[in-house]
């Protein structure tokens, strides 16, 4: 973490690296978002970019392990209602999850009324 917010010296080199190596729909998207930020912000982004890429190539990729922990329980409880796994997830699970997700949002909302969200 120190890397992608310090070493300010190579900071320029490593936003210009980018640019030069991205795609025209990544460049686009670095320059709407990014385009205006300091340049710490900037670096912090393409640096976290480059870290993805790098994985990538070398082959290291998210493992299943927590959707099939997630699946697993949710079968243990479908059966336990003795219903199906698919009717526990969409009409139990995803309704609940929904609601407090959507709570949480306009909690984000109010406390941000009246000013300007964030891009």
């Amino acid at each position: 973490m120190r890397y992608y917010l310090f070493d300010e010296d190579k900071i320029d080199e490593d936003i210009a690296k980018y640019k030069e190596a991205a795609d025209e729909e990544e460049r686009l998207h670095f320059e709407e978002y990014y385009g205006e930020r300091p340049p710490i912000v900037q670096a912090v982004y393409v640096r976290l970019m480059m870290e993805m890429n790098r994985r990538q190539q070398s082959g290291l990729h998210d493992s299943d392990k927590t959707y099939t922990s997630i699946y697993s329980t949710a079968e243990k409880i479908a059966s336990r209602l003795k219903i199906s796994t698919y009717d526990f997830l969409t009409r139990r699970f995803y309704p609940f999850f929904a609601k407090s997700r959507n709570k949480r949002i306009e909690q984000f909302y109010k406390a941000y009324s009246g000013k300007k969200l964030p891009k």
